[in-house]
């Protein structure tokens, strides 16, 4: 069952110059198939070929690597990315980032729970309240959700460092509800 919420920017830091004095810019990404992930070093994937397709158009050199979501986030604050990919524009993310477009890919934010549970779509996070829902540390899973959590309508988040986790914590029904985008969730 899926809850729309919010679509995809592309964040890039403020500064025009290439971090540590890379001849090229240096964007970074989390595995997050099929919108992006590593096969054999080589990062894949649907936001990949759009990031690539743009700065081609742009006859700018760039190189991509792909790492956990939380150290790519730390090293666009940190200055040694030069760029991040598929990053919702959060507040806070703002202090350290300049998002350079409006949307990289239409994107669905969504709620995906086990077909035997007995949920339906609803369209008001309220109703989900009491439900146990896992998520990955770090992730902002756009501003309709990240206010709910953060204000107490969702009250039984529990963060966890991947998505294999999250998923595991749905197949032992350890969490009611997980949250992906919507191409994610259904990798």
């Amino acid at each position: 069952y899926r809850f729309p919420i919010f679509c995809l920017p592309i964040g890039l830091r403020i500064s025009s110059l290439p971090a540590r004095g890379h001849a090229s810019l240096f964007l970074v990404t989390l595995g997050d198939p099929p919108d992006e992930y590593s096969t054999e070093g080589k990062v894949q994937g649907v936001a990949v070929d759009v990031v690539r397709e743009i700065f081609r158009r742009k006859e700018v050199e760039f190189r991509i690597e792909a790492y956990p979501w939380g150290r790519s986030l730390k090293m666009v604050q940190l200055g040694e990315a030069d760029g991040i990919f598929t990053a919702y524009k959060t507040q806070e993310r703002e202090a350290f980032m300049d998002y350079m477009s409006q949307i990289l890919m239409p994107q669905e934010v969504s709620l995906f729970a086990l077909k035997s549970s007995g949920l339906r779509e609803v369209t008001d996070l309220a109703n989900f309240a009491e439900h146990r829902i896992a998520v990955r540390h770090g992730d902002s899973y756009g501003q309709t959700f990240d206010q709910a959590v953060e204000n107490g309508v969702l009250k039984l988040v529990h963060r966890v460092s991947d998505g294999d986790t999250v998923v595991r914590l749905l197949i032992n029904r350890r969490a009611d509800l997980v949250v992906f985008n919507r191409l994610g969730g259904y990798y």
